[in-house]
């Protein structure tokens, strides 16, 4: 199974069910004419023309299939990539990448956990609590924090009361190039900035860096960037 990661953004802010976007390879491949092998690839015999396959291992840790070899007449190897921090302090440790449902997941489950625990705690919300920073203004960060803005306004309708959304959440979108969907058309930016946000404004930075301040992010001259609420420019465009 797999998902696409243009609809990541969509299982991450839970208006996609992570189901609904897999493909089953085994059924696909019946359908269309070809053959599928799960399995961690270990090695490449090029003599025999042959890949390695590791053992393969249930959840449990015993093995369902042993270490086997599987012929090929081409072969090309479609590695991947993961997402490139560029060494940027506390990313590794606190950012959560959309590679994989799980991460997805694993995201949309924190941004829910954090909306209970900041509607059952005795003391008012503090400043940054419910705070979303999203790097990279293309069309998948873009498509986020509008998904976001929808998402966190529909589970505070259910009962979380004392959160105050406009008051609370901020949704913050952070890109280096000077405008937002930077390698898209400039038509698409007019339309997703055509609503003007309700408060604050986008600042654009060459490079972006951490500091123990309270605000969202900061250039490399440590001047102070006031990102507010940008979600609001393109959420309702069409």
């Amino acid at each position: 199974m797999t998902s696409e990661l243009p609809l990541l953004h969509e299982v991450a802010a839970g208006s996609l069910d992570a189901n609904l976007d897999e493909v089953g390879y085994r059924s696909h491949g019946h359908r269309w004419g070809y053959r599928f092998f799960y399995g961690a690839l270990e090695g490449i015999d090029r003599d025999n023309r042959q890949v390695l396959i590791a053992p393969i291992l249930d959840e449990d840790g015993s093995e369902i299939m042993g270490r086997h070899r599987i012929r090929y007449d081409y072969l090309v190897l479609a590695v991947g990539s993961v997402t490139n921090d560029f060494g940027t302090p506390g990313a590794a440790q606190y950012a959560v990448p959309l590679e994989d449902p799980d991460q997805a997941t694993r995201f949309n489950r924190r941004l829910i956990n954090a909306c209970l625990r900041a509607n059952s705690q005795s003391e008012p919300v503090r400043p940054g609590q419910l705070h979303v920073a999203i790097i990279g203004a293309g069309a998948t960060g873009t498509e986020l924090a509008a998904e976001l803005h929808r998402t966190v306004r529909a589970v505070l309708a259910y009962g979380l009361d004392r959160i105050d959304a406009a008051r609370d959440v901020h949704i913050v979108l952070i890109e280096a190039a000077d405008r937002i969907l930077p390698l898209g058309d400039i038509g698409a930016e007019l339309a997703a900035q055509s609503r003007p946000p309700h408060r604050g404004r986008c600042h654009h930075h060459d490079r972006y860096h951490h500091d123990d301040s309270d605000d969202d992010a900061n250039d490399c001259s440590g001047r102070h960037s006031d990102l507010r609420e940008v979600s609001e420019r393109f959420t309702d465009s069409p």
